[in-house]
Order: C-alpha cells, then structure tokens, then sequence
C-alpha cells in the first residue's frame, strides 16, 4: 500500500513539472527492466502507462513496478545494464505435428537469428532447421530435408507475457524439394533481462515433386501441431 501511495506522489509530481523541465520518467521493474519516457497514465493498484521517446506505448501492471523516479535523460525501454531490448536475438524452436497423409508425423527443430525492433515488438530474421517426416508403418522410410527461411515475429503486447504471431516463408531440400512455409500463433512469456519463453500453435506446408518415372507432379502436404521455443 505504501508503495502504490509512493508511485502516486511521484507521478503527480512528474506530471506538475513536466511543462516546465524536459524530464523523463524511469519505471525500475522488478524483473530488472528499466523503462524511460513519459507516463500518460497511473492507476493506484492497476497499471501504469508510459510513452518511450520512439513513441511506443508500454502497460505495466502497478504491482511489477520495483520504484518510479525521473531523469533528465531521454531514453527507450531498456534492460538494466544499459541493454535495449532492441538488437540481436537467437530464437531456437522444436515442434511435433499431425500430418495429412494419415499415418505420418512431423518432426522439426529449426534456429533464427536476427534483431528486435520497434520497442520490443518486431522480430526479423532468418534461420535453418530440419524437419523429418516419420511413417508409423515404417520407420526406416522416413523423409527428412534441411529448411532455409526468413522470418517475422510480432510480439501484440509490451508485458511480460504477449500473444505473439509468426511468418516463415523459405525453401527445404532434401526428400521433399520445394517450397516450405511455416506459420505460428501462440504465446511468448519474458522470464529475464533476455531469456524468453514460446508455446505455440504452429502450421507448416510444403510443396514438392513426386517422380514416378512415367510422369512427375506437384503435391502438397500440410501439418498441423504444437511447438516451443526460446529466445536469448
């Protein structure tokens, strides 16, 4: 309670002396974050809003929030220690899915590098991985090709959990040449000043060429399934 009290007073006084003096509010989370910007909005025992100089809007609940003073320095969100939670990023991911064939199963494991921008939000990138294509009926004919894609994902919130969606569109080799895409929606959770956690929904559908001698053609198959991922 004295603490919400204490958030409260600083806030009005933030808000008193901000036509006078260019300011930045700083929010200290108790995940080790620290957040600079402007704070639109404060609610005792609710959330507090603040606007980064990017002009981001980021929504903490009142209750992740370690202390709350002001600066004079302009800022972006940033972790402790200086670190933006924009820059490079490593996002590693392993799924199991249904496919269409019935008495198949995907296998896939693939890793992406790239950068965070847009106050968190936006990943771009591109990656490699494998997937496997395994016939319960017989294991030793099995279908496995290497991935090569590009990738997008937009995390929808700037809280320490956020719905997320994800694009993978790319090209595999291997048993089943042609083009691949991939597409997740699920869940990311931060769980430290960069560690993060993914659940998710995940689709995949790849195109390739079936050659029976007398005549080749195109087929596509189409996997549906569950997947998880870390970020760091």
């Amino acid at each position: 309670m004295n603490r919400i009290v204490l958030l409260a007073v600083t806030l009005l006084l933030g808000v008193a002396g901000r036509a006078q003096a260019q300011s930045t509010d700083v929010l200290y989370l108790k995940n080790g974050s620290v957040i600079r910007g402007q704070i639109l909005e404060f609610v005792a025992g609710g959330t507090v809003r603040i606007e980064t100089a990017d002009g981001s809007v980021f929504v903490f609940e009142a209750d992740q929030v370690e202390k709350m003073t002001k600066s004079t320095n302009g800022g972006t969100l940033r972790q402790s220690g200086g670190k933006s939670v924009n820059g490079f990023r490593v996002i590693a991911g392993t799924g199991i899915m249904a496919n269409d064939y019935g008495d198949c199963i995907l296998s896939e494991a693939d890793i992406a590098l790239g950068g965070r921008m847009a106050g968190g939000h936006l990943f771009v990138g591109g990656g490699v991985g494998i997937n496997s294509y395994l016939y319960s009926d017989d294991i030793t004919d099995n279908e496995n090709n290497l991935i090569a894609f590009g990738v997008v994902r937009y995390n929808v919130l700037s809280r320490l959990a956020s719905p997320f969606v994800e694009a993978r569109p790319g090209y595999a080799s291997g048993d089943l040449e042609g083009f691949y895409f991939g597409a997740d929606v699920g869940c990311f959770f931060r769980l430290g000043r960069r560690l993060g956690l993914a659940a998710s929904m995940c689709f995949v559908s790849q195109t390739f060429e079936d050659d029976y001698g007398y005549f080749v053609f195109s087929e596509t198959t189409n996997s549906v399934g569950f997947k998880v991922g870390l970020e760091f």
